[in-house]
């Protein structure tokens, strides 16, 4: 049986998203992808039902600006969709997830008040918050536990400063920032390496002078 494919392009548009999101989803796994040519070539389509897949929903919202669904003027689907710069069927799905419309209107009409405040509660229920000795990593886009238990402390000032540690699942720098007094509440039972940070040239007691000049010259 032919097995029909859309190009990278195709599924970018319809997933809302840019190439640059499909090839990390093609990466991960997420997308059904086919390799088309000869050995030579490196040509790969995707299967037009992994573009629509309930898990995907979440990396085309984080690119949505609700603010232009106005608050106080109502939507059908296309208007909608238009507005957003998504497909109709994604304006579809969300009202099938719950998304709500004016009861007894044909087309089918979205308050932008109620859409606005619909997707805050999508975008808030989808935030995962860190817990006690965790780090949030943007490649695997969760919080992840520091590898081997480590984290390094580099002071800003005497109060606060930046967490640098590495995510055990994907090896990725991970940052975040941190006050001194409370490390030992946000990274209970690890290894932090506390650094100070080089301190400022008018605190120095012999400071360097900003100059090309060398001695002798």
């Amino acid at each position: 049986m032919e097995i029909l494919l859309v190009s990278i392009p195709d599924a970018a548009k319809a997933l809302s998203v840019g190439r640059t999101t499909v090839y990390e989803l093609m990466r991960s796994g997420q997308l059904d992808t086919r390799k088309m040519g000869g050995a030579a070539a490196d040509h790969r389509g995707i299967a037009p039902a992994a573009c629509q897949q309930e898990e995907l929903g979440d990396k085309a919202m984080r690119r949505i600006n609700p603010r232009r669904a106005k608050l106080h003027r109502s939507y059908d689907v296309g208007e909608l969709a238009d507005r957003l710069d998504v497909q109709k069927n994604t304006v579809r799905k969300w009202i099938k997830n719950g998304l709500p419309v004016v009861d007894g209107t044909r087309p089918v009409l979205i308050l932008g008040s109620e859409f606005q405040e619909w997707w805050g509660k999508q975008r808030k229920a989808a935030k995962r918050s860190c817990q006690p000795g965790q780090m949030y990593c943007f490649k695997c886009r969760e919080p992840k536990r520091p590898a081997l238990g480590k984290v390094e402390y580099v002071a800003t000032n005497a109060v606060t400063g930046n967490l640098n540690a590495i995510c055990e699942t994907c090896e990725t720098m991970m940052h975040q920032s941190a006050r001194l007094a409370n490390l030992a509440a946000r990274m209970p039972g690890l290894d932090v390496q506390i650094t100070q940070a080089p301190s400022r040239i008018v605190e120095r007691a012999h400071p360097t002078p900003n100059c090309d000049e060398t001695k002798g010259t």
